[in-house]
Order: C-alpha cells, then sequence, then structure tokens
C-alpha cells in the first residue's frame, strides 16, 4: 500500500543557502574582479553602487583609468562566459561612456576608451558606431592601430571594401607585421574580387539583355513595322473605346512585350482584340507572326468556344470584320508636334483581310497607317451581322 498523500507546503518557503565561497565571491570588498558577479549585478547591487560613487570624487584622468579598467572587466566577462550575456557589453558600453565623460586631458587614456568601445559595438553589430568611435580614437592618437583594425573590420562588415582597404592599409604602415591587420586585409581583398566578380557579371547580363532587345526592335522594324509610344494623359483613366492604345496600356503593357524565337527568328506580339459594341477586350499575349487572324477568331468563335456575352450568336467566324485604327497623333508625338487633324489628318479605320497574316499588317505599316503602341498591336473586332452598330461605329470615322 501506498502512503499517505503528500501535503503541500503553505507560507514562506526557505531559501537554499549559498556556499560560503559564493557568499565571499558576491561581496564587493572581497569581489577580486567583475566575474564574480552577475550581469544584472553590476548595476543592481546597491553596496557595489556605492563603492562606485567614490570614483566620482578621483581626479578625471583617475576617474576615466577606473571606468577603463571595469568596462574591460566587463568586456572580458563577456568573452569567458558561455551564455555570451550581451549585458556585460552593455555594462561595458556604460563604462567606457563615462570614462569618456569624465574628459580628462590624457589623449592616450581617451583614445583608448574610445577604441575599446568600438570594439564592444563591434561585437554588438553596431558598425556605424563603431566608425564614429574609431574617427575619434585615431583623432586622439593617430598611431592606435587597434582602432584602423576595428575601423576596416567594421567597414568590411558594411561591404565598403576600398574604404576598408584604405583604413587597413593606414594602419599596416604603423605595425607592417600586424597579424590581426594582415588577416583582415585577406579578408577585404577576397571580398573585392568578390564584388568585382559580381559586378562584372551584372553588367553582363545588363549587356546582354540590352542586345537582345535591340536585335529584337531591330527585327521588328526590319518587318517594316512602324512603332510608336503612348501618349501620356492627364485624363481619368476609363474603358475610352475611341483610344485603344490608351486601353492597350492599362491592360497590360506593362507585363507584355513582343519576343523573338531565336531558333525560328519569328516574332511573337501582344495582340489586343477590342469588342467596342460589348465594351470588352481579349489579348493574345503572343500572337505569332505567321498566324493568320482568321486561325485565332475560328479558335476564338468556333462552335466550340463561344464567348459567353454573345448572347445573340452574332460573333461567328464568318460573320467577323477586323479593324485597326491609324494614329496621325502618334505620329505627330513622335516628330515633337503637337497634333493637328488639319494638318496631320484624322484618324482612319482600315479593314484587314483576315486571312492575312500578322507579318503581312506589319509589312504594310507605311502605307497602311498601322502602328504598334509600346510593342503592342490593337485591332477592332465587329460582327457584319450586328448591322446598325457596326455601320454606326464606322461612320465614327467618316
Amino acid at each position: 500500500m501506498s502512503g499517505p498523500p503528500q501535503r503541500e507546503a503553505f507560507g514562506p518557503q526557505r531559501k537554499a543557502m549559498p556556499s560560503v565561497d559564493q557568499l565571499v565571491a558576491s561581496t564587493p570588498l572581497f569581489m577580486s574582479s567583475l566575474d564574480s558577479a552577475d550581469p544584472d549585478s553590476i548595476q543592481d547591487n546597491d553596496t557595489l553602487s556605492a563603492l562606485q560613487s567614490l570614483i566620482y570624487d578621483a581626479p578625471p584622468e583617475e576617474m576615466a583609468a577606473n571606468f577603463k579598467e571595469q568596462g574591460n572587466e566587463a568586456y572580458q566577462s563577456f568573452v569567458q562566459a558561455k551564455s555570451k550575456n550581451k549585458k556585460f557589453l552593455q555594462s561595458a558600453i556604460e563604462f567606457y561612456s563615462k570614462g569618456i565623460a569624465a574628459k580628462c586631458s590624457d589623449h592616450l587614456l581617451n583614445s583608448t576608451l574610445y577604441c575599446n568601445r568600438a570594439a564592444v559595438n563591434l561585437e554588438l553589430e553596431n558598425y556605424r558606431k563603431v566608425l564614429n568611435d574609431c574617427k575619434q580614437a585615431i583623432i586622439l592618437n593617430p598611431s592606435n592601430v587597434k582602432a584602423f583594425y576595428r575601423s576596416s573590420k567594421a567597414l568590411l562588415s558594411l561591404d565598403r571594401v576600398f574604404e576598408a582597404k584604405d583604413s587597413c592599409s593606414l594602419g599596416l604602415k604603423l605595425e607592417p607585421q600586424n597579424k590581426a591587420l594582415l588577416d583582415i586585409q585577406r579578408k577585404i581583398e577576397d571580398r573585392a574580387m568578390a564584388l568585382e566578380a559580381s559586378r562584372a557579371a551584372a553588367e553582363k547580363r545588363e549587356r546582354e539583355k540590352k542586345e537582345k532587345e535591340d536585335h529584337l526592335w531591330a527585327t521588328i522594324k526590319s518587318r517594316g513595322a512602324v512603332t510608336r509610344n503612348a501618349l501620356v494623359s492627364d485624363k481619368p483613366k476609363s474603358m475610352d473605346y475611341d483610344d485603344p492604345a490608351r486601353l492597350a496600356e492599362e491592360s497590360f503593357l506593362a507585363n507584355h512585350k513582343p519576343t523573338l524565337d531565336d531558333s525560328t527568328n519569328e516574332l511573337s506580339i501582344p495582340v489586343v482584340f477590342l469588342y467596342p459594341e460589348h465594351a470588352l477586350s481579349d489579348m493574345i499575349s503572343a500572337f505569332n507572326e505567321n498566324d493568320t487572324f482568321s486561325d485565332h477568331i475560328s479558335e476564338m468563335f468556333g462552335p466550340e468556344n463561344r464567348p459567353p456575352w454573345d448572347t445573340a450568336g452574332l460573333y461567328v467566324p464568318e460573320k467577323i470584320e477586323i479593324y485597326f485604327e491609324t494614329r496621325p497623333d502618334l505620329d505627330a508625338a513622335a516628330r515633337g508636334a503637337e497634333y493637328k487633324e488639319t494638318r496631320d489628318g484624322k484618324r482612319k479605320l482600315m479593314r484587314v483581310d483576315v486571312e492575312s497574316t500578322l507579318r503581312d499588317v506589319l509589312a504594310t505599316s507605311n502605307e497602311s497607317g498601322f502602328r504598334l503602341v509600346e510593342g503592342v498591336a490593337t485591332f477592332f473586332v465587329l460582327s457584319g451581322a450586328s448591322t446598325a452598330f457596326a455601320k454606326g461605329f464606322r461612320r465614327r470615322y467618316k
């Protein structure tokens, strides 16, 4: 049988007593260094704080030296601690800062305080603070080799390799055989080579991209196409079918561009079909230049692919008519002139033979007035069966 259930203890509980060694080590009078205190005790121990306050009655040089030593002890506590508690680093920064605030007249001591604070900030990856402190350390002591080293290390961490190289070179002029500086010099050189290789690769990619794009537009021009930029308008965006270039720009210009198949040397052009009767549009992102319009119309409007918006069944392949709009306004803008209808002519509606290819349309651009706007071809699609609407739409261009 099991014994009676254990009763929970109530009331204050006796704390485990520290050993004699622990008591001695935690007593400020017997502390040999800050290593024997946990990080919080550096600021939270009242007795320790009281003893430390006596430092402020000393001369500035002595105060600065004492704060430097306390900062060094706090930093070493971090280095030696297995847990790498960053509270030690914050304590070290506070001590070094107090030493700097003492404003002693010893430039070498002040330089060391700035340099030591830089070392702590290097551990905390506060690289800009490191650079500021190293700058002050070097101003106070131009021979402070550690300041050049820590500055070089911070600059390398920021990928400012050319500045890091200069800082390291200045330090090596003072101590040519300094192991730490020679080590960081190799790292700087390795990083500089890596960055140069990355930059060269990026430039190559951009150059190849531009060459490919130039070849694309040269091919488009060789087909006889005339290209234009879209006009920039201050008017509110709307589904305005009197301005197909603007509709195309709003729809997908940013995401669709002409492409060239290097293996076949065939162009594919983004094409927009506008249906003004229904205020709708379709987009063919890659219309091969050797495809006929009837190829796409048969697929888009065949018996198996009837558009849901054509409830009257008027848009069937044999009734569909395709047109494009001439753009004398864009031609005027390309010349740097303001469009004037009396001088540049009216926009016209030109019919396209559905059995012709896109390449056929491109080839007649100079004579017909067809324009690729931002690399996009735009066409109106009407139904001859919609007699009243088709006539009214064509009448706009008379």
